[in-house]
């Protein structure tokens, strides 16, 4: 058994799990926040008409985007393919919001919304290296089908959180972003694990 084996026995644990409603409310966060913030708009299409490689990849992950809401509600089984594409786009998301609100912080911080960009940094830098390292694989992608009422609570507490941090709290588009990742990546599961009953 190699090093790399014994190390990820040990500490399997800390890797993420992924399942189908996880990927979705990620994706569901993603096209709110693209929707709701133009610049943000203007510096993707800047982007993809600039530099042939971004808009491959940009292509790539536009296609995670739109395999995590197609599987979200379909019966089929994930192939390993759409898998790796599905958390490529997981990845890509998580480090970049992760690091675009720990930069924001540098400028600006208050009272206890610190704890969540700081959460997404973290979990930024760990992701990152556990994809480079492939700790974090296909594999990690949960063969579980999601149920409708599960998107269906998860998408309306997603969605009452995004409304409440950018438009009643006021927070950067980037904060709003971290907060609705740590419910859908971290807290979502623990929800629908009291709401929802098998």
């Amino acid at each position: 058994m190699s090093l790399k084996e014994i190390f990820f026995k040990n500490t399997s644990f800390l890797f993420p799990k992924y399942t189908e409603a996880t990927m979705f409310l990620t994706s569901l966060i993603t096209i709110l926040i693209l929707i709701t913030e133009p610049f943000l708009q203007e510096i993707v299409i800047k982007f993809f008409m600039a530099d042939f490689i971004f808009a491959i990849v940009l292509m790539f992950i536009l296609l995670g985007l739109l395999l995590s809401i197609y599987y979200a509600f379909n019966d089929k089984k994930i192939s390993r393919q759409n898998k790796d594409i599905m958390l490529s786009f997981m990845i890509v998301v998580n480090v970049f919001i992760g690091l675009s609100a720990s930069n924001y912080l540098m400028s600006s911080s208050h009272g206890l919304s610190v704890i969540f960009p700081l959460v997404n940094y973290l979990n930024a830098l760990f992701l990152a290296f556990a994809f480079r390292y492939d700790f974090i694989n296909s594999g990690s992608i949960l063969d579980i089908q999601a149920k409708k009422s599960e998107i269906l609570i998860g998408s309306i507490v997603v969605i009452a959180i995004f409304l409440y941090s950018r438009y009643v709290l006021d927070n950067y588009w980037a904060m709003t972003f971290s907060i609705c990742l740590v419910y859908a990546t971290n807290i979502n599961n623990f929800i629908r694990k009291i709401i929802i009953r098998n």
